[in-house]
């Protein structure tokens, strides 16, 4: 089965793969920042993975796989924030308040274990209503949580995670002016991958208080997530310092440390 709205979410998936490799193996330092930054491009990898699946119909194949990625996106979010943070503050190591911002993915977790523990064929006469009327599968909840409540859970966790490292971003300009020049790489990044992120989980957010087609939404706001990774992802990609590591392209000393 052939759908073209798959092929976004399929290219950024292979392109994400690249990227995750390029992190593991191309940037040989042990950074703490490439390792979220790696978390956080996983997370969307194996989303537009399922996603193309969902779309092309071929999730039938596989339907122990539907719904696996809904956790991971509780993670997407706090992994850039902590990234940001971590870049700004010259951080090296997750605190152990940290573990709080993984919560939500776990809760998440547990709340859909009675559903991935269902049989195989329960979940493929599921996805035969999935993919043949989408809207009328809204209202099926596999966890606890009501499917509407969850994107609301979700988009108003994203968009506070993503003001935050807007708010750190404003903060280490205001204080670190003189030096932006030097950094001004690393500067631009983290400033134009949070406010594609909060753009897009506001523009969501507004979607889902002003329109009833929870159908509708889930599909336009996929095609957009696809779209903006894929931006993103590009970026990536004519700029491999990210990708590489900063340190050394920038003077390590100019970043504020954890204790400043």
């Amino acid at each position: 089965m052939q759908n073209y709205n798959a092929i976004i979410p399929l290219i950024d998936f292979l392109i994400a793969v690249l990227a995750c490799l390029i992190l593991l193996f191309g940037n040989r330092k042990r950074s703490y920042t490439k390792y979220l930054l790696f978390g956080a491009i996983l997370t969307f990898a194996y989303l537009n993975l399922i996603v193309a699946l969902v779309v092309n119909g071929d999730i039938i194949n596989f339907p122990n796989l539907y719904r696996t990625a809904s956790p991971g996106v509780y993670l997407t979010a706090p992994l850039i924030y902590l990234y940001t943070r971590a870049i700004l503050k010259n951080e090296s190591r997750l605190k152990w308040k940290d573990c709080i911002h993984f919560v939500p993915a776990i809760l998440h977790t547990f709340e859909l274990m009675p559903f991935f523990l269902k049989s195989t064929d329960y979940k493929k006469e599921l996805l035969y209503t999935v993919i043949n009327n989408p809207d009328s599968a809204i209202p099926i909840s596999e966890g606890i949580i009501p499917p509407n409540l969850q994107f609301f859970i979700r988009t108003g966790l994203g968009i506070i995670y993503f003001s935050t490292a807007l708010v750190l971003i404003w903060k280490y300009w205001k204080h670190k002016r003189p030096f932006i020049k030097d950094i001004k790489l690393q500067f631009s990044w983290l400033s134009w991958f949070n406010i594609m992120m909060l753009f897009i989980y506001v523009f969501v957010f507004l979607l889902l208080v002003l329109e009833n087609q929870i159908g509708t939404i889930i599909n336009f706001t996929t095609l957009l997530l696809s779209i903006t990774f894929l931006g993103i992802l590009l970026i990536l990609f004519f700029r491999p310092q990210i990708l590489y590591g900063f340190s050394e392209f920038a003077d390590e000393n100019i970043l504020p440390t954890s204790n400043q």
